[in-house]
């Protein structure tokens, strides 16, 4: 099953399973929009070409420094970074929050452990890199991101979430696609705002999108108005739409 990383700015389709390439692939050409209705590089095509154009020399000098900086750290021993008080982003990538780079970086570690880099302590932020992309098991390569789930379980937030499971139009060629998606950076990580879904293929040939978003955690146990949640649905399909490209209306 690929990945794929969807921004109000920029998207990944695929995440390969390269932590060089990861980095280099931050610094995809994107667009200032503030929501994902005013993005304009959507609907997202996937990418078969690793290479990333169009990146200026700042910025790919900048991913260098990035991943070289990360890598060394991913080298030391954990318990140098116990003591860290910043999070992740902060330590890293200082200079580049609020850009594309980040809601990138955002939309990876959702996907993962439910938090975004700048709540994630560093040790936590480590782990995950380690889980991903230095995750040497013997393992079927098209079980890469179940292993790397299954490894920063511990560390995942448990949301008050809600599924929704929709179908999706008969001639898409999208199948066994794992994505995180953020309809809007500014809201915060974990509510309605931002998404995971799984689309997959049944053997009759109808495909289905199942997504996950949270809900405030206030709401733990309490039931939502059939009305509040159907609109909330609807901003979801309405977000993954957008994403592809599609015009018919879920069922």
């Amino acid at each position: 099953m690929d990945l794929a990383l969807f921004t109000d700015g920029a998207y990944i389709w695929p995440v390969y399973r390269n932590f060089e390439a990861f980095i280099a692939a931050l610094g995809v050409p994107g667009c200032d929009a503030e929501g994902l209705d005013a993005a304009p590089i959507y609907p997202a095509h996937e990418r078969t070409d690793s290479a990333v154009h169009g990146v200026s020399d700042a910025l790919d000098r900048r991913l260098e420094t990035l991943h070289r900086d990360l890598y060394d750290a991913l080298l030391r021993p954990v318990e140098m970074f116990e003591r860290e008080p910043r999070p992740l982003a902060e330590v890293f990538w200082p200079d580049l929050r609020g850009t594309n780079v980040d809601r990138l970086f955002a939309a990876f570690m959702f996907f993962f452990v439910h938090r975004s880099p700048a709540e994630l302590p560093v040790t936590m932020g480590l782990k995950v890199l380690r889980s991903v992309f230095f995750n040497h098991e013997a393992v079927e390569p098209s079980l890469w991101l179940t292993s790397a789930l299954e490894r920063v379980g511990a560390e995942r937030r448990q949301l008050v979430a809600r599924q929704a499971e929709f179908k999706i139009p008969e001639t898409t060629r999208i199948h066994n696609l794992a994505l995180a998606l953020v309809l809007d950076s500014r809201r915060p990580a974990g509510g309605p705002g931002w998404l995971t879904a799984r689309i997959t293929r049944k053997s009759d040939g109808a495909a289905r999108a199942r997504v996950t978003y949270g809900l405030d955690p206030s709401l733990h146990g309490v039931a939502l108005p059939q009305a509040v949640l159907a609109r909330l649905d609807a901003d979801a399909w309405a977000g993954l739409a957008r994403v592809f490209g599609w015009r018919e209306v879920a069922a």
